[in-house]
């Protein structure tokens, strides 16, 4: 899962600040790169505690309305 995050939160990234300074985008780089693999860290919870019962993508962590909802309020704030 994250061989596959990574690049394209990178790539998605690069595409939407194209016209940023490149001295402005280190921090958008990675704020990107960790937000795309957040979803994952449902992982840990999956083979530690769940015992591989539920696919993780049924986890709450893999509804992009939690994600749209948690980025709300981190920019609000």
């Amino acid at each position: 899962m994250f061989i596959a995050h990574i690049p394209a939160s990178y790539l998605i990234t690069k595409r939407i600040i194209q016209s940023a300074p490149e001295n402005d985008c280190r921090v958008l780089y990675l704020i990107a790169i960790v937000a795309g693999v957040l979803p994952d860290l449902d992982l840990f919870y999956f083979y530690l505690i769940d015992a591989k019962q539920t696919n993780h993508h049924d986890y709450w962590t893999h509804i992009p309305l939690f994600w749209f909802c948690i980025g709300g309020v981190s920019f609000a704030i």
